[in-house]
């Protein structure tokens, strides 16, 4: 898995991870919800199960989570959320 950090449209670092298949037969976005994080147990499944099928897999820290990302918690909207997938997408 490699990790990268990326700037969204707001100037807010944001933590991604790619789990990168060597024969990858297709390109998946995994996005965790409102308050969450790409380290969850349920996210992480999902990444290995996708991975395992045989994709390449993206997640993601949104701006204002727990997790690694910039900004505060307070600060998130499910806008804000949106806007940052397709910033990583992008």
């Amino acid at each position: 898995m490699s990790d990268y950090r990326a700037k969204n449209r707001n100037d807010v670092e944001i933590a991604i991870n790619v789990r990168i298949h060597g024969q990858a037969q297709g390109l998946v976005f995994v996005v965790h919800g409102l308050g969450g994080f790409k380290e969850q147990i349920h996210i992480k499944a999902m990444v290995d199960a996708f991975h395992d099928a045989g994709y390449t897999v993206v997640s993601h820290d949104a701006a204002n989570t727990l997790g690694e990302s910039g900004g505060k918690m307070e600060d998130a909207t499910l806008t804000n959320y949106y806007e940052d997938f397709l910033d990583v997408v992008t």
